[in-house]
């Protein structure tokens, strides 16, 4: 009797741990969806912005996307969430806290996971376009180029005058805990208001 629920257990546990996968894909992909109409709803002239302005559902609802990332060189369309926590990052990739924003002087630094959203980014070669989007303007980036460093190069993160944009994700031996990180850097090559 033990043995048969021991092995219905170990046989539970293995569905479970199997579907992990497949369920953060899901939730990503509802919050991806969710961000996307609400990014819609906040643009400029959507005339609900206005409407919805300081009424308790809109003070209650989930912060905007942070912006709107897109890399035609590895078919990426994804929303952007603001922070790196690891709810955040199921979401969609995220802007590291205390960086610039788009279009700003500084580095706009943002971050995901190597099994996720940036599965790709290293197929990204210099001279590839990097679009980014806030809810009031366009910036196109070019990459100019990618390194594998330790963790602790935080001073690769350029903080001077001009804008720049740097994409973050894992890389190196030691997965799922990977021991460096690829930096794939982009400087600012035209902005468009929206």
């Amino acid at each position: 009797m033990i043995r048969r629920h021991i092995g219905t257990l170990l046989i539970t546990t293995g569905l479970l741990t199997m579907s992990w996968p497949v369920v953060t894909w899901a939730y990503g992909l509802y919050w991806q969806q969710k961000m996307a109409s609400a990014w819609a709803k906040a643009r400029p002239g959507s005339g609900v912005t206005a409407s919805l302005a300081g009424t308790p559902a809109a003070q209650a609802a989930e912060p905007p996307p942070f912006a709107r990332l897109e890399i035609p060189a590895i078919n990426l369309k994804v929303m952007v969430v603001d922070g790196v926590d690891g709810v955040s990052l199921r979401r969609g990739p995220g802007h590291l806290p205390h960086t610039s924003g788009p279009g700003e002087s500084g580095d706009c630094v943002i971050a995901a996971h190597r099994d996720g959203w940036f599965r790709d980014l290293q197929r990204i070669q210099p001279g590839d376009l990097v679009f980014l989007a806030s809810q009031d303007c366009a910036y196109e980036y070019v990459v100019d180029e990618k390194r594998v460093v330790l963790p602790d190069r935080a001073d690769l993160l350029d903080t001077g005058a001009y804008s720049r944009l740097t994409l973050v994700t894992c890389t190196g031996p030691g997965y799922p805990h990977s021991t460096e990180r690829l930096l794939v850097s982009c400087h600012l090559h035209a902005a468009e208001p929206l």
